[in-house]
């Protein structure tokens, strides 16, 4: 997590929930946590459950099994590395405890979030951001925003 100019960068997963304690009791970290209560505009990547090949290729911080168990609960995608279901819920799963990052209650919280996606393999957590009021605006293709209002 960073802070600089302004930006900041909202979340970091750990190996295991042992040591989010430690990690959360940094202080570069606890002052970026600080600020999630202050912001008024967060750019924020809408994930969807299945990553694609290349951020799979790349190490995608969570196994094929727990990606499984995340699909059984009903999960479709994710903001700042918090899974919601097609309703815009979220997802109450035991990965929760390894984010180090905003909720979605905070984000909730913040007065212009915005989400950035697009393509045929993000319109179900797209769909699922929009119907939760999860984000307030979306940047998106000329492709995903035809199927979104069809």
């Amino acid at each position: 997590m960073s802070c600089a100019q302004g930006l900041t960068t909202i979340e970091a997963i750990v190996r295991s929930d042992s040591s989010r304690p430690s990690a959360v009791s940094e202080p570069q970290v606890r002052e970026t946590m600080g600020y999630f209560e202050q912001l008024t505009v967060a750019l924020v990547g809408i994930g969807s459950l299945h990553p694609s090949r290349l951020l799979g290729e790349s190490g995608n911080v969570f196994s094929k099994d727990e990606m499984a168990e995340l699909e059984k609960l009903g999960a479709v995608g994710d903001l700042c590395v918090r899974f919601f279901d097609k309703t815009g819920h979220g997802v109450t799963n035991p990965f929760n405890n390894r984010v180090i990052g905003m909720s979605l209650d905070q984000l909730c919280h913040v007065p212009r979030a915005v989400g950035i996606a697009g393509g045929p393999g993000k319109l179900k957590a797209i769909r699922g951001a929009l119907e939760g009021r999860l984000i307030g605006a979306l940047i998106t293709d000329r492709f995903t925003a035809e199927h979104l209002v069809s």
